[in-house]
């Protein structure tokens, strides 16, 4: 029952009002019910309550790489860099997002620096050789994989 879901969320969240986690799930469940502006209004309260949470800002950043503007995502991801250095799900989000836009050099430099923070993230290293691969750069590919 997703009311009932809803309701101990928002328990929880009374809770330990600091859990970002909490607020991006409640986030998710609006998106699912298609209300996109009250998961953005969720998102954006959290961080005017904690302006430097990285998840939230993560979040908030792929909710509008989705339903807003590539534009906002891509500043809201960089924010969460900013914020958090060492998360590398912003690194691999904007990477990807600029590779898919065909913002190569972008891509590349936003992926080797995640890299640089968060040296055994996979997901980093795999965004980077595919990369790579299509540019048919097969060496530089084989020792990002």
């Amino acid at each position: 029952d997703r009311r009932l879901a809803k309701k101990l969320l928002v328990e929880l969240l009374d809770a330990t009002p600091k859990d970002s986690r909490i607020l991006r799930r409640l986030s998710r469940m609006e998106v699912e019910e298609g209300n996109i502006s009250g998961a953005r209004q969720i998102l954006q309260n959290g961080i005017r309550r904690n302006p430097d949470d990285a998840n939230l800002l993560h979040g908030l950043a792929t909710l509008e790489a989705k339903h807003g503007g590539v534009d906002a995502a891509r500043g809201l991801y960089k924010e969460a860099i900013r914020s958090d250095p060492s998360q590398p799900n912003a690194y691999h989000a904007l990477g990807t997002m600029e590779h898919s836009r065909g913002n190569i050099r972008v891509a590349t430099a936003v992926l080797r620096h995640g890299i640089k923070h968060c040296p055994t993230n996979h997901r980093l290293h795999h965004a980077l050789g595919d990369l790579y691969r299509e540019a048919q750069m097969l060496d530089l590919s084989e020792l990002a994989y």
